[in-house]
C-alpha cells in the first residue's frame, strides 16, 4: 500500500495533468488492475480582499448589513483581485502495454471549465455597497480594472509511462485535445475616470477601454474551437519522497466571425439633476434611454473572429514521508494568462492513524487570497475505489469558499 499512499501528493485544486498522474501512481500499486476510470469535480469563489461573509450573502441572497460591508471595504487595496472557477471531468485510464510496450497507459478526458475572475480598484466595490455620495466632488481613475469570463469543453487524449529502475519509478505524461469554445467576454480599462460635481449634480464619465465577447444571440452554443495540451514528470525514489513538475491546459481558443471585439472610447456627461446613486440612475431622468447609453458602453460595435489564450497552470510538487504516518506534501504554482499571483500550498498528511481514513489540514494561498486553512479527507474504505474530498478553506473569516471530490475506480 505504499503506493497508494504517495497519491496523497495531489494538490487540493485538482488540476488535470498532477489528477491524472497521481492515478497513474495509484495503478502502480496493482499488478492485476490497469483500469480506473474517475469522476471529478471543484469550484472556489476566492479573493485577495473580500471574505466569505460577503459570498454568501451574494451567493445565497439575505441582507448584507453595514457590518459586513465595512469588514470587507476596510481590506480592500489600491489592486484588488478575485475569482470564481469551476471544472468538472469524467475520464478513463487503461493499460494498453500489450500493444504499446511494458508500462504504458492511455486516457480520454472530457472537462467541464468556467472561468471569471476580476481585478478592480477599490473605488469600485466601494460604490456597489455604499454609493457615489461619498465621492462628491472627487475624480476617479477607472484604469487597471479588467475583467475576463471563460465557458469552454474539452476532450483529450494521452499516454503515460512507467518505468522502474533500481527501485525507483519514473513517470511521464502528456496529452493533447480539442477546445470547445462556449462563451467568452473580457474588458480592460487603459485609461478613464470618472469625476463628481461637489453637489452631486453632474457625472463625467471618460475611458478608453478593450472590449471582447462571443456571439450573444444563443443560436450557436459552440462560439469557438482550439487546441489545449498537459504534460506531468514524476520520479518516486524508493524511499517513498516524490518530486514533480506539470503544465496544464497550455492552448487557445478562436472565436468565431460572430464575435464582437473592439477598442472603444466613450465620454459622457450628465446633469441636470442630483445624483444619489449611479448604480441606480435611471436613464429616463437624464433624457437618454438607459438602454442606448449601456449598449454604447458595454457593447463592442465591430464583428470580427479574434483568439485567446486559455489560462495554463505551471507547478512543482514534492512530497517527503517524515514517519510512517505522516508526510509532508507541498507544491508551488502560477496560472499564466490571469490575474492569478503563485499560489503555494503546504500539506502534512496524516496515515493509517485512522484505518478507514487519511486526512491533512493544509496552509494554502490559491493565486487569489493571501492565505487560507483547508482541510483533505481520503476515504478508504471500498476496496479499488478512492475517494478524496476537500474543503478549500475553513469558512471562518475566509477568503476562499468552495470545494471538491475526486472518485476513481479501479478494476
Amino acid at each position: 500500500m505504499k503506493r497508494l499512499l504517495i497519491i496523497l501528493a495531489i494538490l487540493p485544486l485538482h488540476c488535470f495533468s498532477q489528477q491524472v498522474s497521481d492515478l497513474f501512481l495509484w495503478n502502480t500499486d496493482s499488478t492485476s488492475k490497469k483500469n480506473i476510470v474517475f469522476l471529478r469535480g471543484d469550484g472556489m469563489i476566492s479573493s485577495n480582499s473580500f471574505r466569505s461573509d460577503l459570498y454568501n450573502k451574494l451567493i445565497f441572497g439575505g441582507n448584507i448589513s453595514a457590518d459586513i460591508k465595512d469588514k470587507n471595504i476596510e481590506k480592500l487595496t489600491t489592486s484588488n483581485i478575485a475569482g470564481g472557477n469551476a471544472e468538472a471531468s469524467l475520464g478513463f485510464i487503461g493499460d494498453v502495454s500489450k500493444y504499446l510496450g511494458k508500462g504504458i497507459s492511455a486516457m480520454i478526458v472530457y472537462k467541464q471549465t468556467l472561468f471569471n475572475e476580476i481585478q478592480f480598484t477599490k473605488e469600485i466595490p466601494s460604490m456597489a455597497l455604499y454609493g457615489n455620495t461619498q465621492f462628491m466632488g472627487q475624480t476617479i481613475g477607472l484604469k487597471n480594472n479588467k475583467f475576463q469570463s471563460f465557458s469552454y469543453s474539452s476532450i483529450s487524449i494521452g499516454l503515460s509511462r512507467t518505468k522502474n529502475r533500481r527501485g525507483n519509478t519514473y513517470q511521464v505524461g502528456a496529452s493533447v485535445g480539442y477546445n470547445m469554445g462556449l462563451s467568452h467576454r473580457s474588458a480592460e480599462v487603459t485609461s478613464g475616470q470618472l469625476k463628481f460635481a461637489s453637489d452631486g449634480s453632474a457625472i463625467d464619465l471618460s475611458s478608453t477601454y478593450f472590449l471582447s465577447m462571443t456571439d450573444t444571440s444563443k443560436t450557436n452554443w459552440l462560439n469557438g474551437n482550439g487546441l489545449t495540451s498537459s504534460f506531468f514528470y514524476q520520479y518516486i525514489h524508493r524511499s517513498n519522497y516524490v518530486i514533480g513538475v506539470s503544465i496544464e491546459d497550455l492552448g487557445f481558443i478562436k472565436w468565431n466571425n460572430r464575435s464582437m471585439s473592439e477598442q472603444k472610447k466613450v465620454n459622457h456627461h450628465f446633469e441636470g439633476f442630483e445624483i444619489a446613486d449611479i448604480l441606480k440612475v435611471n436613464g429616463d431622468e437624464i433624457g437618454l434611454e438607459t438602454d442606448s447609453i449601456l449598449n454604447s458602453i458595454i457593447y463592442p460595435s465591430k464583428t470580427e473572429s479574434y483568439y485567446t489564450k486559455t489560462p495554463f497552470k505551471i507547478s512543482v510538487m514534492g512530497s517527503y514521508p517524515l514517519s510512517k504516518n505522516l508526510r509532508l506534501d507541498g507544491v508551488i504554482w502560477k496560472v499564466a494568462n490571469s490575474y492569478q499571483r503563485i499560489g503555494i500550498m503546504i500539506k502534512p498528511m496524516f496515515t493509517n492513524i485512522i484505518p478507514t481514513v487519511d486526512f491533512a489540514p493544509y496552509f494554502i494561498s490559491n493565486g487569489y487570497s493571501g492565505y487560507d486553512i483547508g482541510f483533505e479527507v481520503v476515504a478508504k474504505t471500498l476496496k479499488n475505489m478512492l475517494i478524496k474530498a476537500n474543503i478549500f478553506s475553513i469558512p471562518v473569516k475566509s477568503r476562499t469558499l468552495g470545494g471538491g471530490i475526486l472518485i476513481g475506480y479501479r478494476f
